[in-house]
């Protein structure tokens, strides 16, 4: 395999993990598999054949997150955030105020707007309503937001 080809399935293989739902410690334990079975990525190389064998379908690409519809507070949250020209930085800092628990390496490598659709997702009502009033948006005010809120 040249050069070239073997970085780019390094990078797709590595990118891929690191973008996959897993902790910092799952993620340091799959390196640590890695390193240590020899036949892993033979074993990696038959299960491929053997998907794509199965699969008479072609492939479709798998939407990413920026083309899936926002959570609707998320959405109002990225236009306040747009509106008042708030860094992912700051926002990151508004996020781990509010809920200390969050890892903010994991949630800075993602966008602005997938990082607000994950703290809405996850996050319990109250959480959402403080980081919406952080960023300058009172839910009681709008009767849309709020009843989302309530939802």
């Amino acid at each position: 395999m040249n050069y070239d080809r073997r970085n780019d399935l390094i990078r797709l293989i590595a990118g891929s993990l690191l973008t996959s739902v897993r902790s910092e410690r799952e993620l340091r334990m799959i390196a640590g598999v890695l390193e240590t079975e020899p036949n892993l990525m033979g074993d990696v190389a038959e299960m491929l054949r053997a998907a794509l064998a199965v699969s008479s379908a072609p492939m479709t690409k798998i939407p990413s997150s920026d083309e899936l519809p926002l959570h609707p507070l998320a959405e109002a949250a990225h236009q306040a955030m747009q509106r008042q020209k708030i860094s992912k930085s700051q926002l990151l800092n508004e996020m781990v105020a509010i809920k200390p628990k969050l890892d903010p390496i994991q949630i800075k490598a993602r966008s602005a707007r997938d990082m607000l659709q994950r703290f809405f997702t996850e996050a319990s009502v109250p959480d959402g309503a403080k980081l919406l009033k952080r960023l300058g948006i009172n839910i009681s005010e709008d009767p849309y937001l709020r009843g989302i809120n309530e939802r």
